[in-house]
């Protein structure tokens, strides 16, 4: 379902939510339906693969269970909003709150207990007349996450996922994804990540290596890298095969397997150093509640060597092109956040439907860092601990995504946070004072040199005029690109 097939929610709270009709017109609804189904909306399906759960004003979670014991492939939960974005404006002035009936964090835990996975379409946001502040963010936030917002209504979609095929251990500090396709030259690099995983000064973490649309003999190879290891690193590595399209799917199908209380994610074919994790701790525990954790990266250019097709090296010095400190302006602009130089509060991504958005063909972490950011803001560190590695144009996300296309779901996501309501954290006041600054005290050379000539005329224009050229070099001044625009010239005295 594409996000131009979704409409908006409604706002009574007597009517099934439109996009989830839209998205599920054949369904069979457990529960009491206090809401009105739509005209022509189907209420059963043949194998009941889809299941609408109508959850009354007291929660019912006990129906929720019994529903998802029954393992359909997809369930929606539907029931009363809770928290409205004013309760949560009052809870952030310190005013107490209701106890929790069927909140979204509530069914979405036992979403997960039962085996299934949040992920919720893409709801469009309507522009407010409201420029900024608390009040409009929880509004629109709520909207696609179920806590906070207007509409009186909350669905959750929920897709059935595979069981771990490895039994869990202690609940770790960081969840690592780590997706492959397993070409012979990324196995190669695979090996390379998990090496730098598996030398990490605090090894309080869990690896997802998540087989994305592999056949036998790629998986089997996986798993050869992944045996490479001592027993004690690998006893903390669990496959987990994804068959579901998207470059965000395999992160999602991680994100829920995923025990750690942070998750990040590194990609077969880049680098971190051995404090990667442990300054991710000093982070969390700096910040001191639920953030974005931001450290720093290089850059290093790699090529492949013709010898065998699965070779390469490195052919040039690291470089520091991002930010050293998270900045939001420059964030809109460009990404100076690489997939794996943060790391985000995992109970907190389900809690506010945080999910990679399998849809988008690229950019797709950019995506889902910049609304983590805008929920949860974000802790910045100083020391690099992670390459980002350059490869050559012919086995990069150019090769099968042309540049023009990039560009265009590029354009896409910035007009959608242009509708959106934003807030800066502290240091962007300063930025944009100097952003603007720099941007009225640029000025090309064509009009620094049409100013000095301008200057010119005006100390030495009498002299002239009282020559026998003057009125030549007068009409020629005046008719020449030179002179000084209107607005440039010196006002008049």
């Amino acid at each position: 379902m594409s996000d131009s097939d979704v409409v908006d929610e409604s706002h009574d709270d007597r009517a099934l939510p439109a996009w989830v009709s839209h998205a599920a017109p054949q369904a069979e609804v457990l529960g009491h339906p206090w809401f009105d189904l739509p005209v022509g909306w189907s209420s059963q399906s043949a194998g009941q693969q889809t299941l609408v759960v109508a959850l009354d004003s007291e929660g019912s979670l006990e129906l929720l269970r019994a529903a998802l014991a029954r393992e359909p492939a997809i369930a929606w939960v539907l029931f009363r909003r809770d928290r409205t974005a004013d309760d949560l404006l009052d809870y952030a002035c310190g005013a107490p709150t209701a106890a929790d009936r069927a909140s979204a964090p509530t069914v979405d835990a036992i979403a997960r207990e039962c085996g299934y996975r949040l992920e919720l379409p893409r709801i469009p946001t309507t522009g407010s007349p409201i420029a900024g502040g608390l009040r409009a963010l929880l509004d629109q936030v709520g909207v696609g996450t179920g806590v906070g917002g207007l509409a009186p209504v909350v669905a959750r979609r929920f897709v059935r996922c595979p069981a771990p095929t490895a039994p869990r251990i202690d609940p770790p500090f960081l969840s690592v994804l780590v997706r492959t396709q397993g070409s012979p030259v990324r196995l190669q690099t695979l090996r390379d990540a998990l090496l730098c995983l598996a030398a990490q000064s605090v090894p309080d973490i869990e690896v997802l290596v998540l087989t994305h649309q592999v056949d036998t003999r790629t998986g089997i190879d996986v798993q050869a890298v992944v045996d490479e290891f001592d027993p004690a690193f690998t006893r903390r590595v669990l496959i987990v095969p994804v068959e579901s399209p998207g470059r965000g799917a395999p992160l999602n199908v991680g994100l829920h397997h995923a025990q750690g209380q942070y998750v990040a994610v590194l990609d077969d074919d880049d680098l971190v150093m051995g404090h990667w994790v442990e300054h991710f701790q000093d982070l969390a525990r700096r910040a001191g509640s639920a953030t974005v954790l931001r450290a720093r990266g290089v850059s290093q250019r790699v090529e492949l060597l013709p010898v065998g097709g699965t070779s390469y090296r490195t052919v040039a010095a690291w470089d520091a092109p991002w930010n050293p400190q998270f900045a939001l302006l420059s964030q809109w602009v460009d990404n100076h956040m690489p997939i794996h130089t943060y790391a985000l509060p995992r109970r907190e991504m389900v809690q506010w439907g945080l999910h990679w958005d399998p849809q988008l063909p690229v950019l797709e972490d950019w995506d889902l860092m910049m609304r983590a950011v805008r929920v949860l803001g974000c802790v910045s560190g100083e020391a690099f601990t992670a390459i980002y590695r350059l490869w050559p144009a012919s086995h990069n996300s150019f090769a099968t995504f042309e540049q023009r296309r990039w560009g265009r779901v590029r354009a896409d996501l910035l007009a959608e946070w242009n509708t959106q309501v934003w807030l800066a954290p502290p240091g962007t006041v300063a930025h944009g004072e100097k952003a603007e600054l720099a941007r009225l005290a640029y000025v090309p050379w064509a009009e620094r040199i049409r100013r000095r000539i301008g200057l010119l005329a005006r100390d030495y224009g009498p002299r002239l005029s009282s020559t026998r050229f003057g009125a030549t070099l007068r009409a020629t001044y005046r008719r020449s690109p030179l002179r000084p625009r209107p607005q440039d010239s010196d006002p008049p005295t």
